[in-house]
């Protein structure tokens, strides 16, 4: 996985609530009172000039071209990727956007790209960071077992100084999404005394074992920080300041609601198994009702 940067307020401190504060930026998405019309989105859809040669490539679960809609088509990065991950994958993604649109198909075309049609959808630009994301949320220990730096402070920015897998394998990332039981999605106050959306997150049974124990290492060691991970950009590095007990852990500090979707969503789906890159869209016009 390659290195992310991410601007971020670190090193914020474990109360002793044991209330984990995450602070984020905006991600790039733009802005989101944009209101621009659909129309500007198409001039971003890749050419298919042709729905007949797409069909020939692309079997269609809907008529899109009769109800209107968004196709989305994606490559996978991953070429050795099996076909028990592959499908593995696509269930993840099929309850992703059928939370949004229940009559949204997601299968494999003839060469084995992954293909999302969203019928009747004509904005779908806000579901795309939740189809998108990995799902790859992780708490990384300071340090590795020998003493080595997992991450650390570049000129205000948090950098990982491995890669995700070398973390993975020499037992850095104790608690992983798979470690969480139940995702609430609330608004609250946050640090700032500002009403913001907030992520309630409990752990399971085995997970509260290990962020107590991970936390219990950190606050031996000198009250050392944890990175919060999410698919490869560090969030945040909060210092333990108190062993977290109970397993619940509160996330603040989400400076818009589909941000909070995006992550609560990914966490609660599962990890992907693959790693999509998109190929191709195209926007299908809805059609008018005839009264109008």
């Amino acid at each position: 996985m390659n290195r992310r940067h991410g601007k971020r307020r670190i090193f914020n401190v474990i109360s002793v609530m044991a209330i984990v504060t995450f602070l984020m930026s905006a991600c790039g998405s733009g802005d989101p009172a944009n209101t621009e019309a659909p129309n500007a989105s198409k001039t971003e859809a890749s050419s298919m000039e042709d729905l007949g040669a797409e069909k020939s490539l692309i079997t269609l679960q809907t008529d899109l071209a009769s109800v209107g809609g968004w196709l989305y088509v994606y490559d996978l990065e991953e070429t050795d990727a099996t076909a028990e991950e592959i499908q593995e994958s696509i269930a993840i993604l099929e309850n992703r956007v059928k939370k949004r649109n229940r009559d949204a198909a997601v299968h494999q075309d003839e060469i084995g790209r992954i293909v999302i049609e969203l019928p009747e959808m004509e904005d779908a630009r806000d579901l795309l960071p939740i189809i998108e994301a990995k799902g790859a949320f992780y708490f990384i220990r300071q340090r590795d077992d020998n003493g080595n730096l997992n991450f650390s402070e570049d000129m205000g920015s948090l950098t990982l100084k491995k890669d995700i897998e070398t973390m993975l394998s020499d037992g850095s990332i104790p608690v992983t999404g798979g470690d969480v039981a139940v995702v609430k999605r609330v608004f609250g106050t946050d640090s700032f005394n500002k009403n913001a959306p907030l992520l309630d997150l409990t752990m399971t049974e085995e997970g509260t074992e290990k962020l107590r124990e991970m936390t219990e290492e950190a606050y031996q060691n000198d009250r050392a920080y944890v990175a919060i991970c999410f698919d490869g950009e560090i969030l945040c590095a909060p210092r333990v300041q108190q062993v977290i007990l109970d397993g619940h852990v509160v996330i603040t500090g989400l400076e818009d609601a589909e941000k909070m979707e995006s992550i609560a969503s990914a966490i609660e789906m599962g990890e992907m198994k693959v790693t999509l890159k998109r190929a191709e869209e195209k926007y299908f016009e809805i059609p008018k009702d005839d009264e109008e």
